[in-house]
């Protein structure tokens, strides 16, 4: 089932999903292996059927296509096409997907984009980053400039075997992009115009970075896998097997759990299915949507 396309304003920035995978479910046990069922259960009520089904986690995979004066940025690029991903049956060489279809629903081409931000390295993240054309990984977007953190390349470039690196993703997306000389790297605080402003979100990953965007009046915080499910809302302490860093990640949450509910700002995952973004208050020890 392919999600509606939903949009976000904040203020005069325009946001709009482009889903690559929806409905893409998940062993609660395996996501997180720290829950019991008194974490999951009082939730079930707001949480199924678009979160939650039964011992399953139902995500969604999409980037985000941000308009603002005059650039188009995308926000993580997915999954991909015809990439070797044996380990993940529903992501291994995927063909006909329709996403770049989806991105001229949206008016623009990938020829379009000005800037792909890769919030950070993991392969549903950096697939669509490249496509294969003549047995060669080339830059899908090909005018871009592509944008990764410091602290995550570094970290992933040092890594003993990179084949094996993010389940592959790293040699087929991401090692062609720096060939191409089209990567920019970037740290946290760096301004990418007025109101935007990348910010550490480190724990998931050593190194990753999200969006804080201000604009007329109203503040939205791109959050990347710094959550993954609504979830870790109610119970923030939870923190999935793919962390690099559970307790980092953990403190992370938190932060900016609080940021988003004391200041009203949206609040703009990557992976939660339904509304785009959300704003939400506090409940107790923990967060709901408001």
């Amino acid at each position: 089932m392919q999600q509606a396309v939903s949009t976000l304003m904040i203020g005069d920035v325009r946001v709009r999903a482009l889903i690559d995978l929806d409905g893409y479910a998940l062993d609660i046990g395996f996501v997180f292996p720290d829950a019991k069922p008194e974490d999951v259960d009082p939730h079930r009520s707001w949480l199924e059927p678009t979160y939650l089904r039964g011992k399953e986690l139902y995500l969604v995979v999409r980037s985000l296509v941000m308009e603002v004066d005059g650039r188009v940025i995308l926000i993580d690029a997915c999954v991909g096409e015809d990439k070797d991903r044996p380990t993940r049956p529903f992501w291994n060489h995927r063909q006909a997907t329709g996403y770049i279809e989806r991105l001229a629903m949206l008016g623009f081409k990938p020829e379009d984009i000005d800037v792909v931000f890769c919030t950070h390295l993991h392969t549903d993240h950096v697939g669509w980053n490249t496509q294969l054309k003549d047995g060669r990984w080339v830059p899908t977007f090909s005018k871009a400039r592509y944008l990764f953190g410091r602290l995550e390349l570094d970290h992933w470039m040092a890594q003993p075997n990179r084949a094996e690196v993010a389940g592959g993703a790293f040699v087929d997306s991401v090692i062609p992009i720096l060939e191409a000389k089209q990567a920019d790297l970037v740290d946290d605080g760096h301004d990418l115009g007025k109101g935007l402003v990348l910010k550490a979100l480190f724990g998931h990953t050593p190194g990753q970075l999200g969006l804080d965007v201000r604009r007329g009046g109203e503040r939205a915080l791109f959050v990347g896998d710094a959550i993954h499910s609504p979830l870790q809302m109610a119970v923030p302490e939870l923190s999935t097997c793919f962390c690099t860093d559970k307790a980092i990640a953990r403190e992370t949450r938190k932060a900016f759990l609080e940021q988003a509910a004391e200041y009203n700002s949206w609040l703009v995952p990557c992976h939660f299915r339904g509304p785009l973004g959300s704003r939400i208050k506090r409940n107790g020890k923990g967060y709901v949507f408001a």
